[in-house]
């Protein structure tokens, strides 16, 4: 197995919640969920303040997430293992600019700013 050392970029569609993250919980994890009802359990553990954290500082690289390559019905996946919360902050933020905020919490977030690149 690989291992690289380098820093690469990866758009955040290309990126996916691992499911087998033990803070979803051993009742879930044994679960086939998809990744919005990844997100959708996520959606409480305080990811507004991380959300907040990007649009005012950025996304520096020592919070860089962590990725393995699986395997996934055919198609190889860029799964995070290291830093579920960080993506998942990414994930809400983006369907907020695209128009489909999760919460007025979040429609709120993205008026402290415009887009990133």
């Amino acid at each position: 197995m690989a291992i690289s050392t380098t820093i690469e970029y990866a758009d955040i569609k290309e990126l996916y919640l691992d499911p087998l993250n033990p803070r979803l919980g051993r009742s879930n994890t044994k679960r086939a969920l998809s990744q919005a009802d990844i997100l959708e359990i996520m959606r409480g553990w305080s990811l507004e303040e991380l959300a907040v954290s990007f649009l005012e500082s950025g996304f520096w690289v020592q919070e860089a997430l962590l990725v393995v390559v699986e395997e996934i019905q055919g198609k190889q996946r860029l799964i995070v293992v290291e830093g579920n919360r960080r993506l998942a902050a990414l994930l809400y933020l983006h369907d907020a600019f695209e128009g489909k905020a999760a919460s007025r919490k979040w429609e709120e977030i993205i008026q402290i700013t415009t887009p990133p690149d």
